[in-house]
């Protein structure tokens, strides 16, 4: 089976023009989702010491804004655990934050 998708390229082109407010605001969201996996992970594990080496990074290149979310082995599935559960809403957040920065 193959398929195209037609006009990609040039919505990256336009990404990449994207407006400073809107990765801002798309950054501050990707943030409080981050924060959101973490503590429902560390709430998920049981041993303090390890829930609190549980922990996120937002990082910034030209092109992207990306999130690292790092912990010990022992407590992947606690973060694969929180991450599916908090995945349905994650699409709502950058959705609030496009809208936040086309108000602005």
């Amino acid at each position: 089976m193959e398929f195209e998708i037609k006009g990609l390229d040039e919505l990256i082109r336009k990404l990449e023009k994207m407006p400073e407010q809107i990765r801002l605001e798309v950054e501050w969201e990707l943030r409080v989702a981050a924060e959101q996996v973490c503590t429902r992970a560390r709430e998920l594990c049981k041993d303090p010491l390890l829930a609190a080496q549980v922990n996120y990074r937002i990082y910034r290149t030209n092109d992207t804004i990306g999130v690292e979310i790092t912990g010990p082995v022992k407590t992947k599935e606690y973060l694969i655990q929180s991450f599916e559960e908090l995945k349905p809403h994650f699409r709502d957040y950058v959705a609030q934050a496009l809208e936040r920065a086309i108000k602005d």
